[in-house]
């Protein structure tokens, strides 16, 4: 194990006892031996086109310490469950890692549009203006083929000028909801 703390802007792991690698050699050391807590989820990005989602796990780090960027094995009930990449994560952030191909699960999306009436017209000063919306309708189909069930997380795109009003998002970045 290895000693971390915060040395300006980035932090740092100091080995506790030396470690020798002799010429022409390489070595994996385990540096943070500490707990996680996440949660085991499918991720599905809508505008990917795709039929079958990811596996992901929804990291959180209450390590107490930063957690280095780079590449992550993931091992569920003793198996090898698939690789990915990650971003470094400060203590207490949660991040969603995504690590292989859902093949038991589908999703598809229907798209639906209408330019709907004008919903209100304003005269000012010899100038008109009229105010119309147009509504997109997007309907995910799930279908779990999966023994077990599962928890989605649907990442719906933001688009300028357009508002998500059928549904609260859980959370939001900057690309998706």
């Amino acid at each position: 194990t290895a000693q971390a703390q915060a040395v300006a802007e980035q932090f740092e792991y100091k080995i506790r006892q030396p470690v020798t690698i002799r010429r022409n050699e390489s070595a994996l050391l385990p540096i943070i031996q500490s707990d996680v807590d996440g949660e085991k989820v499918t991720i599905y990005k809508s505008n990917a086109n795709e039929i079958h989602p990811r596996l992901a796990f929804w990291l959180k780090n209450v390590s107490g310490l930063t957690l280095d960027a780079g590449p992550v094995t993931i091992i569920d009930s003793n198996t090898f469950a698939g690789e990915g990449l990650i971003d470094a994560v400060q203590p207490g952030e949660s991040r969603l890692l995504s690590y292989a191909i859902d093949l038991g699960t589908e999703i598809s999306t229907i798209m639906g549009s209408e330019r709907q009436r004008v919903e209100r017209v304003i005269i000012n000063q010899g100038m008109i203006r009229m105010f119309s919306k147009m509504v997109e309708k997007k309907t995910y189909k799930i279908r779990n083929n999966n023994e077990t069930s599962r928890s989605i997380v649907l990442e719906h795109p933001v688009r300028p000028g357009w508002k998500l009003i059928s549904a609260a998002p859980a959370e939001t970045s900057a690309n998706y909801y």
